[in-house]
């Protein structure tokens, strides 16, 4: 009889306890929710902070957080599906690039805030998503964004399909001042071998070069402007000095 009655009695100790952690649970809960009730421009500095996929992830959050992402000023896509590639797994390769690319797209189409950075790493580029990354690079000029980082990297299999940017594309936006060499303040570049002049750059301070033709930049190095910070090489690949 008393190992019942202790038995009961542990029972409702341990319901007590339960219903103390519960009660703990929700406070921190709520506590941790007062995130919610900072001003919307607070939260969309927050959110300028993550990867657009992070970001985007956030609307599932609450009510509040639903379109907060769509006003994000800085945005980043990397393109992950080479890993498939590399396990062999072609079927599953396919669909996640053409996923990537559909993804942002959709992004780009939801998006309602003034985009101040636009970058975008597509590691498994070909010639079927030009189209697309055309409409990409479009709409960061059309946005007039302040830092553009573009790194496209064909595939092994396709290295002869190179993203080549559309000229007019540039026609379209280059009368503008704002594109002007003048204002051009960090530079960086990923692909092949290119004649790039730094000539009437006054405010270039940075300037970065990962590929493998990126020695070539050495043998012009005099026209680089003089107040110049930050050059970067990536010199782990086969340099190319011609």
């Amino acid at each position: 009889m008393k190992k019942a009655v202790t038995t009961m009695a542990g029972d409702g100790g341990t319901d007590a306890h339960a219903l103390v952690t519960k009660s703990r649970k929700i406070m921190q809960l709520q506590s941790e929710d007062r995130v919610s009730d900072l001003p919307d421009e607070i939260l969309v500095s927050i959110l300028s902070l993550l990867h657009t996929k992070q970001a985007v992830g956030t609307s599932v959050l609450a009510p509040r957080w639903r379109d907060l992402w769509t006003f994000t000023r800085h945005l980043k896509f990397v393109d992950c599906s080479i890993d498939g590639f590399l396990d062999d797994n072609y079927k599953a390769f396919q669909v996640k690039r053409t996923r990537f690319a559909v993804g942002v797209n959709q992004v780009l189409r939801l998006q309602k805030g003034t985009v101040t950075e636009f970058i975008l790493h597509f590691r498994t580029y070909t010639r079927k998503f030009t189209s697309d990354v055309d409409s990409w690079i479009n709409f960061a000029l059309h946005n007039k964004v302040k830092r553009l980082n573009l790194e496209f990297t064909p595939l092994r299999s396709t290295w002869g399909s190179r993203y080549y940017l559309n000229t007019q594309i540039l026609q379209n936006y280059c009368p503008d001042s704002a594109y002007a060499p003048l204002n051009l303040v960090s530079f960086t570049y990923q692909g092949p071998k290119t004649r790039i002049s730094f000539k009437d750059t006054p405010r270039l301070i940075k300037a970065s070069f990962g590929a493998p033709h990126a020695g070539s930049i050495v043998k012009n190095i005099c026209q680089l402007p003089t107040q110049l910070e930050t050059l970067e090489l990536d010199l782990r690949d086969k340099v190319s000095m011609l």
